[in-house]
């Protein structure tokens, strides 16, 4: 049990540090607040875990060796907890990643594509100059009919 003077000092280096912590007042305004949904899913949350904890202080008396399976219950759900938030964490960070590429793979077919275009206006632009200089895509004679003399 804490003495009164560490208690003291804990609640003082509390307090500073809360004064010295910069606040971020944009979270203060109507468009950062929590939708209804989000509010009640937050209690629920809260409500469940002190539920468990409940349960676990509860079967206490059912446990053969208390004093070393409620710490390790009690650690243990937390480091479940916490692993379960760092491994979701990352799937949504690998998954914008994924998705950044997928978007840079859309811009460059994009970019191909224009690059198609301009080619086929390209060839179009050298038949209309070869037909406006006089010249015909008409078959050419073959080399046995020049031969013959047809």
């Amino acid at each position: 049990m804490p003495s009164s003077r560490e208690a003291g000092l804990g609640t003082f280096s509390t307090i500073v540090g809360g004064l010295l912590t910069p606040m971020e007042w944009d979270r203060l305004e109507p468009q950062n607040f929590v939708t209804p949904l989000g509010l009640v899913a937050g209690a629920m949350l809260i409500y469940l875990n002190y539920e468990g904890f409940e349960l676990i202080a509860n079967a206490s008396r059912d446990v053969a060796d208390p004093k070393r399976s409620l710490p390790i219950a009690y650690i243990g759900g937390v480091l479940i907890v916490i692993y379960v938030l760092i491994a979701t964490v990352q799937y949504q960070a690998g998954r914008r990643d994924l998705l950044w590429v997928e978007q840079l793979q859309t811009d460059q077919l994009a970019v191909e594509s224009n690059v198609i275009q301009l080619r086929n206006a390209q060839v179009a632009n050298r038949i209309q100059l070869h037909l406006a200089l006089g010249g015909s895509f008409d078959t050419a004679p073959s080399v046995a009919e020049l031969a013959d003399g047809k």
